[in-house]
């Protein structure tokens, strides 16, 4: 959330998430985000990493036949495999999926953590995440 926060990308008070006081409260009871706070933390995160790939790294060749044949059915990709390759939304099915995928996997704060504590930038790990994935 501060990481947002720095970027200008969130208002706590208008996402009704909690302050840095009052999660360090909870924590101290042991009480965790609540299900409506980790929906709105999930989002941003997602969000935020899309729009973080660069635009010429979303248009590799490499990633798309893996990432397209994620999304569409199999009928399609069978029937329509043109179609599917050269799909004008490309890029951004391509990077939908990653970033939901990272975010799914790793959790909101993943990326930012993963950037701390390895000085790597955002498409790196998106790509470290495709190599292992």
């Amino acid at each position: 959330m501060q990481s947002l926060e720095q970027r200008g990308l969130l208002d706590r008070a208008v996402e009704f998430l909690p302050d840095d006081v009052a999660i360090a409260e909870r924590t101290r009871r042991g009480q965790p985000f609540t299900r409506p706070e980790l929906a709105v933390l999930l989002a941003y995160a997602k969000l935020t990493l899309y729009d973080d790939l660069p635009r010429q790294w979303r248009a590799r060749r490499s990633l798309s036949r893996r990432e397209l044949s994620q999304y569409f059915p199999r009928e399609v990709r069978d029937k329509f495999p043109d179609s599917v390759e050269f799909h004008r939304l490309r890029r951004e099915i391509i990077s939908t999926n990653l970033a939901n995928a990272v975010i799914n996997r790793g959790g909101p704060p993943c990326v930012v953590r993963l950037i701390d504590e390895t000085d790597a930038d955002v498409p790196t790990i998106a790509m470290a995440y495709v190599a292992v994935g």
